[in-house]
Formats: C-alpha cells, structure tokens, sequence
C-alpha cells in the first residue's frame, strides 16, 4: 500500500497540476507557431534562415544569403536547391515556410 501511495505521487509530481500542464503546451505551441512562420529568403539573415528553415544551419543558411548576394535576389524559391546541400527533399519540407 505504501508503495502504491508513494507511486501516485510521484507521479503527480512528474506530471505537475493541470495549470502547470496547460501553461506547458501553450509555450509549446507558440513555439511551434513561431517556427512555423515562413521567411522572406530575400531579406532574412543567415540566422534567422537556420532558424526558420528545417534541415538548414548556419552554414546552409550562410551559403543561402551568399547566392541572394551573388544573383540579386532570388526570383523563384525553387533557386534554394541551387546551394549546395539542399536539395528537392530539404526544399520540398520548407516550401511552405519560403516566400519571397
């Protein structure tokens, strides 16, 4: 019996009350909405591509702002997989997330 007393509670306490639970997912939540959010590959810094973009650090991203550099501006976002690294798998999960 104690043993069972002494298992409840402790998972209570790994749990955490309700209120602590609910303020737990919302911060997951915004943190998912501020990932999810797409970015401009014309104006964005390497460190805001890496943390926007799955698949890419900073150093995809460096690469990234180098062509915007090189060609102007991108006029397709299809022109990500011209730097190396990236290619259709990583465009295709953050198509969503590129505008222009």
């Amino acid at each position: 019996m104690k043993l069972i007393i002494m298992t409840l509670i402790a998972g209570v306490l790994m749990l955490g009350t309700p209120e602590i639970a609910e303020a737990k997912g919302k911060a997951e939540a915004k943190t998912t909405q501020q990932v999810m959010q797409p970015v401009n590959i014309n104006t964005a810094t390497a460190e805001q591509l890496s943390k926007a973009l799955k698949g890419v650090g900073i150093k995809k991203a460096k690469a990234i702002v180098a062509l915007r550099e090189k060609l102007g501006k991108f006029k397709a976002a299809e022109q990500l997989m011209d730097v190396k690294g990236i290619g259709k798998a990583t465009f295709e999960k953050n198509k969503a997330l590129i505008k222009l």
